[in-house]
């Protein structure tokens, strides 16, 4: 493609590397997830309601972070496939 270079091998990479960071957050997330009735707060008076509410809390909004960092990382992963694919039909149809 007249101007620029592009290097193909490096967004193979970043596309690499974006996917074993999604896979690593899907599972991170199982792995530090606290075991649930562990008695976070032990003998204080309603120790279980908020042990229920941290476990809540916990499956409501962590687990989503996590969920929508590995979502977005595989976006990142398609989009460079993406641009490979494009630069390349680009450069086909330039006669390139």
């Amino acid at each position: 493609m007249g101007g620029f270079d592009i290097h193909f091998q490096a967004l193979k990479d970043c596309g690499a590397a974006a996917y074993r960071l999604a896979k690593d957050f899907e599972q991170a997330y199982g792995e530090l997830k606290p075991a649930k009735g562990t008695g976070l707060f032990g003998s204080l008076d309603g120790a279980s309601a908020l042990d229920a509410q941290v476990a809540k809390v916990e499956e409501d909004l962590v687990k989503k972070e996590y969920g929508a960092a590995a979502e977005r990382l595989r976006a990142v992963e398609n989009a460079l496939d993406r641009v490979e694919t494009n630069v390349r039909a680009a450069n086909a149809a330039s006669g390139g």
